[in-house]
């Protein structure tokens, strides 16, 4: 199964956190054992990733399940904007549509070295 991490939902909770507790953000990133505020605020500001560890520090802290973050990618299929929107397009439409394209291209190269020299 392929996930994805959902950076705007964690970044929204850990905020949420920190202002809930009455945290500023030097002293949660004390209580998540950070030597500086800067990635509390990268991460608030959803300019920055967890890393494994923070990201499982804050899920022990907060009580939230770590799941919570994870989610399927079926909503964002690859090479789905070649077809337009996404949604209701079929893994095995997308698999089509790749074939197609590459069915193309390599017409298009022995076009080219064939019949226009």
């Amino acid at each position: 199964m392929s996930e994805r991490f959902d950076r705007e939902l964690f970044s929204s909770d850990f905020k949420e956190y920190r202002v809930n507790n009455k945290l500023s953000q030097q002293k949660f990133a004390q209580q998540l054992g950070l030597k500086s505020h800067t990635l509390v605020s990268k991460i608030e500001s959803n300019n920055n990733y967890p890393s494994d560890d923070l990201f499982n520090k804050f899920c022990a802290l907060s009580s939230i399940d770590e799941n919570k973050y994870w989610k399927e990618k079926s909503d964002e299929k690859p090479f789905a904007f070649l077809k337009g929107q996404s949604y209701g397009v079929s893994s095995s439409d997308i698999e089509k549509l790749c074939k197609n394209i590459a069915t193309q291209e390599y017409l298009m190269v022995l076009k080219k070295r064939y019949y226009e020299k």
